[in-house]
């Protein structure tokens, strides 16, 4: 990404938030286990990063901010019945 806002080499670059991804993957696997279906789409988002956008991204910030506010953590929580 540092690239990309650089100019240098990279013109695009596609991405998702990994920590979502991983989420979203330990859920499938827990309802395959537990004998429920998997679902069909996951829900997770990706975006196109180049020249017209890098720099709306603070490349400080955690990948995950990259991709505007994702309350996953609390719906995966609530889906499951844990107490958030």
């Amino acid at each position: 990404m540092q690239n990309l806002k650089q100019r240098y080499v990279v013109a695009a670059e596609t991405g998702g938030p990994n920590l979502l991804q991983g989420w979203a993957f330990a859920d499938e696997g827990l309802r395959v286990l537990s004998g429920q279906p998997p679902l069909n789409d996951l829900n997770i988002p990706t975006r196109l990063f180049d020249a017209s956008n890098i720099n709306t991204i603070d490349l400080s910030q955690q990948e995950s901010q990259w991709y505007g506010p994702l309350d996953y953590q609390n719906k995966c929580k609530k889906q499951w019945g844990v107490a958030g």
